[in-house]
C-alpha cells in the first residue's frame, strides 16, 4: 500500500499514488492502521470500497484475494435477468469456459441477449 502510494519508482505507482490514492494521515503510525483495521486475517489483503477513494478506515476492508480478484478494474461486469456477475462468473454459473463466454462478449458486447442466447 504504501510503496504503490508514495514511490514513484514503484511499479504500480502510476496506478495509485500517480492517479491520486492517497493513506489517511493517521497511517502514518503502524499501530494506529492495525488499530483501526485488526491483524490482517490469514490469506486476506486490503482493499479499498471505492476504488478511487482513499486508504482510510472508512474505505478499508480485509478481503480473501479471489474476492479482491473479482473487484479489480480490469473485471466485465454484466446484467441478464436482473442478475450481475462478472464473466468468469457467468461461465461457471452457465457451465461453459471462461473463454466462450469472453468470446460471446467480444462478438456481441452491445447485445445483451446475444451474449446469453
Amino acid at each position: 500500500m504504501r510503496a504503490r502510494c508514495l514511490q514513484p519508482t514503484c511499479k504500480d505507482y502510476d496506478y495509485y499514488g500517480g492517479r491520486g490514492i492517497t493513506i489517511c494521515p493517521e497511517w502514518d503510525d503502524f499501530f494506529v492502521f492495525e488499530e483501526q483495521m485488526g491483524e490482517r486475517p490469514e490469506g486476506y489483503t486490503l482493499e479499498r470500497k471505492d476504488n478511487d477513494g482513499p486508504y482510510c478506515k472508512d474505505n478499508c476492508v480485509w478481503v480473501s484475494r479471489a474476492n479482491q480478484n473479482a473487484n479489480r478494474r480490469s473485471v466485465i461486469m454484466l446484467t441478464h435477468d436482473g442478475l450481475t456477475l462478472s464473466i468468469a462468473d457467468w461461465a461457471r454459473k452457465l457451465g461453459i469456459g471462461y473463454q466462450v463466454m469472453y468470446g460471446r462478449y467480444r462478438r456481441n458486447k452491445n447485445n445483451t441477449e446475444a451474449i446469453f442466447a
